[in-house]
């Protein structure tokens, strides 16, 4: 396990878990109309989501596409467990990959899920050391800065993976919440405009975050994060959360 200390500046703390099975019921009862269109693809029925989610535990936990719940944490600190998963209603662990002393941790600290993300190293237009970076705010917890800190505990992942050099981020030109996010943790527009991963109709602007650099501090921005965004600002980066075969069948 690796810990993250990166902490959003009002306390906003996130706890990565793989996703898995134990995930549905707060998926389903926080999907909305903006999910299932930058995100998901479409509005999750519960037997295609059950599906989904039970592949998406057969894949290995350093394979190249990886699936992400976050939790949130209290007490100012992050960790990532990308082997176990945790019981949404009872915060008790489900997974074997961690002993009792962190189970106890989970439970005492560790809060219900705001949302995920996604770390792809397979997909259309990237190369190799790049991997996509995806993240989403279940509806009820937008506007309390859960997606800059899932954002953030994602890039930590990724830094301490050796395969990864750079993250690519595609958002709706129209997204100012997702471009927030992406911002601050330290991803800047390319000026490329590409196919967005769920709708062929529809275009994405391409940002890319190098992981050799720290992000710009904005001091104004770090006074009030929330500023310019509008109450419905989506905090969602643009994704696709489905796919027709199995990563597990890729090298």
């Amino acid at each position: 396990m690796a810990r993250v200390e990166d902490v959003d500046r009002r306390g906003r703390s996130v706890r990565l878990e793989r996703l898995g099975s134990s995930h549905a019921g707060a998926i389903l009862a926080g999907q909305d109309q903006v999910l299932a269109r930058e995100v998901f693809g479409c509005r999750w029925e519960p037997a295609e989501l059950a599906e989904f989610l039970e592949r998406a535990e057969r894949w290995s936990t350093d394979g190249p596409v990886r699936e992400f719940a976050a939790r949130q944490v209290a007490g100012g600190n992050a960790d990532i467990d990308t082997d176990t998963g945790m019981n949404a209603g009872t915060g008790t662990g489900t997974g074997t990959g961690t002993g009792a002393g962190t189970d106890a941790h989970a439970r005492s600290a560790c809060g219900e899920i705001v949302g995920g993300g996604g770390l792809h190293l397979l997909g259309r237009g990237l190369e190799r050391g790049q991997a996509d970076m995806s993240y989403w705010v279940l509806a009820p917890q937008r506007r309390h800065g859960w997606g800059a800190a899932i954002a953030r505990a994602l890039r930590d992942t990724a830094r301490s993976d050796p395969r990864i050099r750079t993250l690519v981020l595609r958002i709706a030109p129209e997204n100012a919440a997702s471009q927030h996010v992406a911002r601050g943790a330290g991803a800047r527009p390319t000026g490329r405009s590409e196919r967005h991963p769920g709708d062929a109709s529809r275009r994405v602007e391409r940002w890319e975050l190098d992981l050799d650099d720290e992000p710009e501090r904005d001091p104004e921005r770090d006074l009030d994060p929330d500023r310019d965004l509008d109450p419905d600002d989506r905090e969602a980066g643009t994704a696709r959360l489905r796919w027709p075969d199995d990563p597990s069948d890729h090298p």
